[in-house]
């Protein structure tokens, strides 16, 4: 039976933030053009012991979690929301890349 993940409390420090668009054609030969945000972020997670975060990294619910809460504070649908990496940093922070389609 796996370990249940860690209780976490974090703060939150915005990275930089890179915009574009991209464009494909659909089955039918129109041009479809899709604009995207992709950022990073920092999470300062207070935990007793630092292999728990590499729990969270791979852990679906935290990162159900993250979409959520990225998609609330930017006011898009969760649905638009790519969390593109979880990864542990050398400082012992996570390091989390995401994209937003809109």
């Amino acid at each position: 039976m796996a370990a249940d993940p860690p209780l976490v409390t974090f703060t939150i420090a915005a990275d930089s933030v890179k915009a574009g668009t991209a464009a494909a054609k659909s089955s039918d030969g129109k041009k479809i053009e899709t604009s995207f945000l992709s950022s990073s972020m920092e999470l300062f997670v207070d935990v007793n012991n630092p292999a728990d975060l590499e729990v969270l990294t791979v852990d679906t619910t935290f990162e159900s979690n993250l979409k959520t809460a990225v998609a609330e504070t930017l006011k898009v649908y969760p649905k638009t929301v790519t969390i593109t990496s979880v990864l542990v940093g050398s400082d012992g922070k996570l390091e989390v890349s995401y994209d937003v389609t809109f």
